[in-house]
């Protein structure tokens, strides 16, 4: 349905943790999504800088979690209830 305003995305797949526990990925490809909302927020404080993401984004296929998408990891691809079949995948970053 909203297919047409999906655009390119940068998707790096995590494939496993290296043995000094260091995130190793696949090759980087391309999927089609959509930001929908969100933002990234940087609170400067006496006691350091904090960063907050709530930036989601909706993506026609399920994603693996601890993946890059879009230079944000990937924390959670949840399926988009709805009376539609093939509605998609909405998915947290941080």
């Amino acid at each position: 349905m909203f297919d047409y305003y999906h655009k390119p995305l940068k998707y790096k797949e995590f494939d496993r943790l290296s043995d000094s526990n260091v995130p190793l990925y696949k090759q980087a490809t391309e999927v089609m999504g959509l930001r929908t909302k969100g933002q990234t927020k940087v609170v400067h404080s006496e006691d350091g800088d904090s960063v907050t993401c709530t930036i989601v984004y909706r993506v026609t296929e399920p994603l693996v979690p601890k993946s890059i998408l879009d230079g944000h990891e990937i924390m959670e691809c949840v399926p988009i209830n709805a009376l539609m079949l093939q509605t998609g995948y909405l998915v947290y970053v941080k």
